[in-house]
């Protein structure tokens, strides 16, 4: 029984292991696809974080007004 359930357990992991391996690849590079929101947040951010980029769009809008 040992060496059969053995077996049976090295072809299991042998047909899992990669098919794992591809659902895995396959989630993590649609999780990285449309999520636009997170990088644009990420972006108004920057740009309200930044000293320069304040200052700079600062000066325009009082130039304008």
């Amino acid at each position: 029984w040992m060496l059969l359930t053995g077996k049976l357990w090295e072809m299991l992991a042998y047909v899992l292991l990669p098919l794992l391996y591809l659902l895995v690849r396959k989630h993590i590079n649609r999780a990285g696809i449309g999520n636009t929101f997170q990088g644009g947040a990420n972006c108004i951010m920057f740009v309200l974080c930044t000293r320069a980029v304040r200052t700079r769009l600062f000066s325009l809008c009082c130039c304008c007004c």
